[in-house]
């Protein structure tokens, strides 16, 4: 198609995305902060920007929060008024329905939203447990995947400290796995994903970091070593798993100090 597309995100070079940047590709997959960022750094970046026609914001319920306010005042100074604004997102947060009601009549709003429902075809069931016995139950589960027919395992934790914890209890007890959080460079965490998407280790530790955008259709199961603090989180972790009619099965680990 001939189309000209730069990804501009953290962990990489912010120079050589900036030279992307001023050869005007027609396609810009970005993150806020960067691309905000590459703008504060060169504010003549901004000319790029001003003929944009479509801007998406994916995890739209995320990207709205107030933690990238500053940063998409940023981009927002550099857009032309006239233009499509496309938001997407599987939950619905107080801040979307802000956004739609000042939006008034100017917006199309489509939403297959029920409240917080998970798939028909998702497997759910929890383990009530003793806090301290949480590890030994990981084990057992990790141990018995090759019976069950379980491909691959996503294991939530709610810490980048018990992310990397249980990634070298493993690592040292013989259990191949790759942790991503945000405590790792960009590269490991590409490393990672990369060595758990390709099927080199079946086992994936992670924290909510890894809760959306993954699509990797060998995940059969889904563990919640810690139960999230939010619904909508529970949602999009069990997501990784049960997608596109495929089959899955999720195990909450239930203490009573969770």
């Amino acid at each position: 198609m001939g189309l000209r597309c730069l990804a501009a995100i953290g962990g990489f070079d912010s120079l050589a995305q900036a030279k992307g940047l001023a050869r005007r590709p027609h396609v810009v997959v970005a993150t806020p902060g960067r691309i905000a960022t590459l703008i504060k750094n060169d504010p003549d970046l901004a000319k790029v920007f001003a003929r944009t026609k479509f801007l998406v914001l994916d995890e739209a319920d995320r990207v709205v929060d107030a933690n990238f306010e500053e940063d998409l005042k940023v981009i927002f100074d550099c857009l032309p008024k006239k233009r499509q604004t496309f938001l997407f997102s599987a939950t619905m947060s107080d801040n979307l329905r802000s956004l739609l009601e000042l939006s008034g009549s100017k917006s199309y709003f489509f939403e297959a939203y029920e409240g917080f429902k998970t798939v028909e075809n998702l497997k759910q069931q929890y383990i009530h447990i003793p806090p301290d016995g949480k590890e030994l139950h990981l084990l057992y589960l990790l141990s018995k995947m090759k019976e069950d027919n379980i491909r691959s395992a996503i294991v939530f934790v709610s810490t980048c400290r018990t992310c990397q914890y249980l990634d070298f209890v493993l690592q040292e007890l013989g259990r191949p796995a790759v942790s991503l959080h945000s405590h790792k460079a960009q590269s490991q965490r590409l490393s990672a994903l990369h060595r758990f998407k390709s099927g080199q280790v079946p086992v994936l530790i992670a924290t909510d970091v890894a809760s959306r955008g993954l699509d990797i259709q060998t995940v059969d199961l889904v563990i919640n070593y810690d139960i999230p603090r939010f619904p909508r989180d529970y949602i999009h972790r069990v997501g990784r798993t049960a997608r596109a009619t495929r089959g899955g099965l999720s195990i909450c680990f239930v203490t009573q100090v969770c």
